[in-house]
């Protein structure tokens, strides 16, 4: 028969599906080849239950999780949202995932009627179709979608680090260092914002490209995100690094969600340009590796980091420290105006 449908969640409706709806969606979700830290947080439908509804309450960016259903039963689902303040240029990120990869034709044609429904010229100066390893690229082709982005996934275990290696590090590298200091940050001091804000700038134009990062991080806006986030059970840990005249000149930084600590998410690391190749990164990522696992223990299943093919350093301090390759994530830039019909 192949009849397909949706059933679109959103911030009005998210309370309104029954809980046999949440336990068909969980079902069929934790069947699909996701990336970690997307499927294995939620052990039961009423955490995914709980999750989504607490989830469309707080981040007024996100506009819809729709289900995607063959002949009524669950076959995927679509993730589309707004990212005015991410990395990244101000764009509608859409995902797809499914344990099927067929009926791609069927399928471009329903995502096609959702971006249409929420894409904003206004808000949103591009639209990007990321798909993990490349499991949908027939669906992106579909709609015409350009090839942009793609980055390196890899993951580390706290029991699979490196440990011995770290902890020789934690003694060599302040000696080889005298004149670098380490700090530890949850939230970025407002005497601080500035000189982040221009690092992390910094960082962002020196990665390979193609990306579709920003080279410029807003401290206004750096300073609104850091309040919202005060109180609230996301939070990053950052180890910041200060030369002897106290300039900031380097940065590594995890994301972790308090209630589901399970995959915290490395992100931004490494230092000015002549305080490269002296071990400062590898020092940093292994003080915040001790930090954040002896906080929360048991609790960390992995942390996840990507990073572009290109970036040879970051790769290969990542590898030292234990981390292992996952896969990675691809982004195609679309157009609604080449959309099917």
């Amino acid at each position: 028969m192949n009849k397909f449908s949706m059933k679109e969640i959103t911030k009005r409706n998210v309370k309104k599906y029954s809980d046999d709806f949440w336990k068909k969606f969980f079902d069929m979700r934790i069947q699909v080849n996701e990336r970690a830290g997307s499927k294995t947080p939620f052990n039961t439908w009423e955490q995914w239950k709980n999750y989504m509804q607490d989830t469309f309450k707080k981040d007024k960016n996100l506009h819809t999780i729709t289900a995607v259903l063959k002949d009524d039963e669950f076959y995927g689902y679509f993730y589309i949202a707004s990212t005015p303040n991410s990395s990244r240029k101000n764009h509608l990120e859409v995902f797809y995932n499914s344990a099927f990869y067929d009926h791609d034709k069927e399928i471009s044609l329903l995502i096609s009627k959702l971006i249409k429904k929420y894409f904003d010229k206004k808000r949103d100066e591009i639209i990007l179709f990321k798909t993990f390893n490349d499991n949908f690229r027939e669906i992106a082709k579909r709609l015409k979608g350009k090839l942009g982005e793609y980055t390196i996934r890899m993951n580390l275990p706290p029991k699979e680090a490196n440990k011995n290696e770290m902890k020789k590090w934690m003694r060599e590298l302040p000696e080889k260092n005298p004149d670098i200091k380490l700090k530890f940050y949850t939230t970025i001091p407002q005497k601080l914002i500035k000189e982040y804000c221009s690092l992390f700038t910094l960082l962002m134009e020196d990665m390979p490209k193609p990306h579709y990062f920003n080279t410029f991080i807003d401290p206004k806006k750096m300073a609104e995100r850091e309040k919202d986030q005060k109180g609230t059970d996301q939070v990053s840990y950052r180890i910041l690094a200060f030369n002897e005249r106290n300039k900031l000149i380097g940065m590594t930084n995890i994301f972790i969600h308090k209630k589901f600590p399970q995959y915290p998410y490395q992100y931004m690391t490494g230092t000015l340009p002549e305080y490269r190749h002296k071990g400062i990164a590898k020092w940093m990522k292994t003080e915040n590796f001790f930090k954040i696992t002896a906080d929360f223990k048991s609790k960390i299943t992995a942390i996840v980091t990507e990073t572009s093919p290109n970036n040879y350093g970051s790769k290969r301090t990542s590898k030292l420290l234990g981390f292992k390759y996952e896969g990675c994530e691809v982004y195609y830039e679309l157009d609604v105006n080449k959309f099917p019909g």
